[in-house]
């Protein structure tokens, strides 16, 4: 069975992303890895997604050889069989392009291969390519519940006024199992009140693979800011609930979310005298203007956003054994937010280490690495 790949755009006529920058020296091309009639297939993928995708998959991929094929079958394998599957590849090194191409006998499956990205621009350039009314950003180490996406549009359909719509997730470590005590029914599901005022007291939504948004909404709002290297999906997410309501599916998990070590986990760690949370600072400016809390209860809030942040590096530092890293960030951590003590954080964060470490039946290699691409979710 012969292969065949097209090259779409080029180097010179590089996409630009919804940030409004462009990499030239990038090299871009979409390209669809078929049987022999590659050109009637790809013609099917668009009108496929133009007359009828009810909702987008979007998944921005680098060095993900272990997990990819879990996580695409898990798509494929959805209750919902109406959706299109845009796959960003990043730089990958390894065999996650090739796996990524045993998927290619579906024509809801768009690939696109380009260099010098990151995730932020990789998820950009995927959502420029939706046509469906709704899109969904997922890792590409996660699996989906098979009910997810139906569950999405159904909530949808009901509320059509609402600009996205949240489900729950169960943690898992990195060979699958699930995690005891990090299941959707331990912890509260997304709340009924308004949206932005619960992002800004608490980020719940863990990554993009549990919230389906309006794609309009998102492009209107200019998708993920590619400045942020941390909570940028959830600055994303305060930018999306300043133009409408949140509906939730309360604890009713949509996501199995991996844990894992990977050398971008240590590289959060940063021992630093001022704080430098730029994402805290976008997130609460879009606040003071569309919250309705006063003034005083957004400084609050900010402050508590910082704490989190910054324990949330101490975390990853001491999951990632850099004990001496834990030592200077924990001294520097009860210098700066003494006020960690009575708020909980400090204590939190040591008890789950602990309870990982008494637990006899648990990986602590692997079960118990912290949430990592954002900083305050929890």
């Amino acid at each position: 069975m012969a292969l065949r790949i097209d090259r779409l755009w080029s180097d010179s006529d590089c996409a630009v992303n919804l940030n409004g920058s462009q990499n030239s020296a990038c090299a871009t091309w979409l390209w669809r890895a078929t049987t022999v009639n590659t050109v009637k297939t790809r013609v099917r993928i668009h009108e496929a997604g133009s007359g009828g995708a009810a909702i987008a998959v979007v998944i921005a991929a680098r060095n993900v050889e272990n997990f990819i094929g879990a996580t695409l079958q898990s798509v494929f394998d959805q209750s919902c069989r109406n959706f299109e599957l845009i796959v960003v590849l990043d730089r990958s090194t390894d065999r996650s392009g090739e796996i990524v191409a045993s998927f290619s006998g579906d024509p809801r499956l768009t690939v696109v291969e380009r260099d010098c990205l990151g995730v932020s621009r990789a998820r950009n350039i995927g959502l420029e390519l939706v046509h469906a009314p709704l899109v969904v950003f997922v890792d590409g180490d996660d699996i989906m519940a098979v009910d997810a996406l139906e569950a999405f549009v159904e909530a949808c359909e009901r509320k059509p006024n609402i600009v996205a719509v949240v489900g729950g997730h169960n943690k898992i470590d990195e060979q699958g199992a699930l995690i005891r005590g990090e299941e959707a029914r331990d912890r509260p599901g997304f709340g009924t009140g308004p949206a932005l005022a619960q992002l800004l007291r608490r980020n719940t939504i863990v990554n993009g693979g549990t919230i389906a948004l309006r794609t309009d909404v998102v492009r209107e709002v200019g998708g993920f800011d590619v400045e942020l290297t941390q909570g940028e999906d959830w600055e994303l997410w305060c930018r999306v609930a300043c133009r409408g309501d949140f509906a939730t599916l309360g604890q009713r998990p949509v996501l199995d979310y991996r844990q894992r070590r990977s050398s971008a986990t240590a590289s959060l760690v940063r021992i630093e005298i001022r704080p430098d949370d730029p994402a805290i600072d976008k997130v609460f400016a879009a606040g003071s203007r569309h919250s309705g809390l006063t003034s005083g209860e957004l400084a609050r809030l900010h402050r508590t956003a910082s704490i989190s942040s910054f324990w949330a590096r101490a975390r990853i530092a001491l999951y990632q054994g850099q004990n001496w890293s834990f030592v200077k960030l924990l001294a520097l951590g009860l210098w700066r937010y003494p006020d960690s003590l009575y708020q909980g954080f400090l204590l939190q964060f040591l008890g789950r280490k602990f309870r990982s470490i008494l637990s006899a039946d648990r990986r602590p290699a692997a079960g118990d690495v912290p949430d990592t691409a954002n900083m305050a979710r929890r």
